[in-house]
């Protein structure tokens, strides 16, 4: 390598550059000028094609890994320099081991921000293909921090290699104190896990309405951490924040999965012997007549049927859609007032729980009545 440069060539300088200094530089310039090219028009060249049709794409790498690939290029363009110059094989030594965690730092460096480009894209792209369903662009930051953990994991562990560690034995120790933390942190963990679930599978989504369990409340969807899942309770008045290995056990009802239509019940109990078909006209003419009510088109039209025959009254059930889950609340209420009027105009009664009592009485020896 002595004054040659790229340690291949005789400097063909005459006095008084041709020593070994001027070589040096030459190299240090060469090794610049191969960077430049490689990061400007070798990387836009090879990725011209697979990405033509997405300019913008293009020029995100360009610009992320460019400065890389120049600086790259500087460090192996310095370390062959102090080669032709004729430096001291102890300094030289030295800088092999530096410039080697460079050269980790920097790829790591390029991975990450090819890492990042690809996840914007993949996931800007699934964001307007209708047909890939539970995916969207809430996912970025939590596939920018598994990114981040996997790159830095690989990153320290090839320094530490680089630098001699014994990595097998590092990796057993981690192994042995993972374990002692998983041990330790088994809440924890498990709702961490459950955040990936949720986040990954996509039961529910910010802004929707669910109700968490069998017997739990109707909840909104605030946000959706790697931890916690926020609700907002449908009065918007409290926010309640529920670890999500307690969100993913339970049985999770979404009442807008595909849509805002929401479909319920209400149910009138009328006296026996009261005119059933006028309650049903009744009940019918205050559904329809609701602008928040659905008649037809893609759900069933509102419908009445006698579900039971009670103790103390005929159960008639109104089913009925409304268009916003939100709806349903004041709609249900608006229904009830107007059919209670009307039963009460109609002579329709509501009765309320009653119970016949027959008393027998019979005469005692002692001319006595016993009740």
């Amino acid at each position: 390598y002595y004054n040659k440069i790229m340690g291949l060539y005789n400097n063909p300088l005459g006095e008084p550059f041709d020593q070994p200094a001027y070589a040096a530089i030459i190299t240090l310039a060469i090794w610049a000028i191969m960077g430049i090219v490689a990061a400007y028009a070798v990387i836009p060249a090879i990725l011209w094609a697979p990405l033509r049709s997405n300019n913008q794409t293009r020029r995100e790498i360009t610009r992320g890994i460019g400065k890389m690939v120049v600086m790259f290029a500087t460090v192996a363009g310095i370390g062959q320099a102090m080669r032709v110059y004729g430096a001291s094989d102890y300094y030289i030594q030295i800088f092999d081991t530096v410039s080697l965690v460079l050269y980790i730092l920097l790829g790591a460096t390029i991975a990450w921000k090819l890492y990042l480009v690809i996840i914007d894209n993949v996931f800007r792209k699934i964001g307007t293909n209708t047909s890939v369903g539970g995916v969207d662009e809430t996912l970025i930051p939590l596939f920018r921090m598994i990114g981040r953990i996997a790159i830095g994991v690989v990153t320290v562990a090839a320094i530490f290699s680089a630098l001699g560690a014994d990595l097998m034995g590092i990796i057993a120790g981690a192994g042995i104190a993972g374990l002692a933390l998983s041990l330790g942190a088994q809440s924890t963990l498990n709702q961490f896990f459950s955040g990936l679930s949720l986040l990954l599978t996509r039961p529910f989504r910010e802004g929707d309405i669910v109700r968490i369990g069998t017997e739990g409340t109707v909840l909104k969807v605030d946000s959706v951490g790697v931890m916690n899942t926020r609700f907002y309770h449908t009065d918007n008045e409290q926010v309640i924040t529920m670890p999500n290995n307690m969100v993913s056990s339970a049985v999770i009802y979404n009442y807008s999965v595909e849509n805002l239509f929401y479909h319920f019940y209400i149910y009138f109990g009328v006296a026996y012997g009261s005119d059933i078909d006028k309650a049903k006209s009744i009940m019918m003419e205050a559904a329809l007549d609701n602008p928040n009510v659905m008649k037809g088109g893609s759900v069933p039209m509102p419908g009445v049927r006698m579900t039971a025959l009670a103790d103390s009254s005929v159960t008639l059930r109104l089913s009925i859609y409304v268009y916003d889950y939100n709806d349903s609340f004041s709609t249900d209420g608006q229904i009830r007032e107007r059919v209670y009027r009307e039963f009460l105009e109609n002579g329709i009664e509501i009765p309320f729980p009653q119970m016949d009592v027959h008393l027998k009485s019979e005469p005692a020896e002692d001319n006595k009545v016993v009740v």
